[in-house]
């Protein structure tokens, strides 16, 4: 769109400078008067040409009005690519931050509060831990899972919201994840 706005400013441009050579223009004519019986009366013709070099403020104006259209044009086009490369950076930036979040409970966390949590259930049957321990376990666990799955939401939204910006589709999150892949 906006470079549709350059093309249509830049046509608008050439046209003020074309506005500079005279415009001729053949004028041909013919009236009848009261008499019907003839088919033609009088027959007029003239040439005239436009100069534009009598007012030549006008013209002048008409040119540098053309060309701040164009350079405004030009600005608003330069204007939205960098917006466009602001939020493709700030998504990218953001699908990368959860997808190391993801990662990070999907390997670590979530498979160490499961060891912490069997440890001390086992700690419990053998009456080494008490029953508030091994609750506390099992709600830290539930807790972090949650955590995850929370992230892979948050990750997932943040593809979608990707996927928004450039107009096409990146990956199908859930596959890449399953398979251990990005």
């Amino acid at each position: 769109m906006a470079r549709a706005k350059i093309d249509s400013e830049k046509s608008k441009l050439q046209l003020a400078h074309r506005a500079w050579i005279p415009d001729p223009a053949v004028n041909v004519k013919g009236q009848r008067y009261n008499d019907a019986a003839e088919a033609v009366s009088e027959f007029d013709a003239g040439v005239s040409f436009t100069i534009p070099w009598v007012n030549p403020g006008k013209y002048s104006a008409a040119v540098r009005e053309a060309r701040a259209n164009f350079a405004a044009a030009e600005q608003g086009f330069e204007r939205e690519q960098k917006e466009a490369l602001r939020l493709l950076r700030d998504q990218l930036a953001k699908v990368e931050t959860f997808h190391h979040h993801v990662e990070l409970f999907r390997d670590k966390l979530v498979p160490q509060s499961q060891q912490a949590f069997e440890a001390t259930r086992l700690s419990y049957e053998s009456g080494k831990a008490t029953f508030l321990d091994w609750i506390t376990a099992q709600r830290n666990l539930r807790d972090i899972e949650a955590m995850g799955r929370d992230h892979l939401a948050h990750y997932q939204m943040a593809v979608a919201e990707l996927e928004a910006v450039i107009g096409a589709n990146v990956y199908s999150p859930a596959a890449g994840l399953s398979n251990g892949r990005k």
